[in-house]
């Protein structure tokens, strides 16, 4: 991958580890079966504006992305005001 997508992608990487809430994965309610959602919202739309960046990167080094979008993701484990984890039997 060329330096610049590395640099560009890294700079991504840091703004979500600082501004975006990690799930509390160690809790047991979230396991394998689950699913991170964004929210239809203006802060979790910001987001998957970042994604979608890193989703050009990748597509331009050539690697294939798929992108899920749903009215219903599951059961609700764990919500903050940008993304929620959810079970699903679908996913």
């Amino acid at each position: 991958m060329p330096e610049y997508y590395l640099e560009s992608s890294m700079e991504i990487f840091d703004e979500m580890n600082q501004d975006l809430p990690c799930p509390p994965w160690q809790d047991a309610r979230l396991n394998r079966e689950c699913v991170s959602w964004f929210k239809d919202s203006e802060e979790g739309q910001y987001w998957v504006g970042k994604f979608r960046e890193i989703v050009a990167i990748l597509e331009d080094a050539g690697v294939e992305v798929a992108t899920l979008t749903t009215e219903r993701p599951g059961m609700v484990v764990y919500e903050d005001e940008f993304q929620v984890v959810a079970k699903s039997r679908v996913y």
